[in-house]
């Protein structure tokens, strides 16, 4: 099946004031998107230096506004969603 965009999430960086995009899809999704603002410090991404290995790492929280509001993150097959970060402008 084909990625449809779930989720829409906003956040701005402390130091510089950027606006930070992440979109989550999820394979087989057909509904609306929701924009969520995480507002400033919402996103923590670090460089990961292990040895050998490195890369990166981003965290980042959403506040449920209901019970059980993002309970498919963990039903869901991690599998069937895609996390896209993008630190500036770009609009999906």
């Amino acid at each position: 099946m084909a990625y449809g965009l779930k989720y829409r999430l906003h956040a701005e960086t402390v130091k510089y004031k950027d606006d930070v995009k992440i979109y989550i899809l999820e394979d087989g999704f057909a509904g609306t998107e929701e924009d969520i603002f995480l507002g400033g410090g919402g996103v923590t991404m670090t460089k990961d230096n292990a040895g050998v290995i490195c890369g990166t790492s981003l965290s980042f929280s959403i506040q449920a506004d209901s019970d059980f509001e993002y309970l498919s993150f963990f039903e869901s097959d991690p599998r069937n969603i895609v996390v896209i970060f993008h630190p500036g402008g770009f609009r999906f």
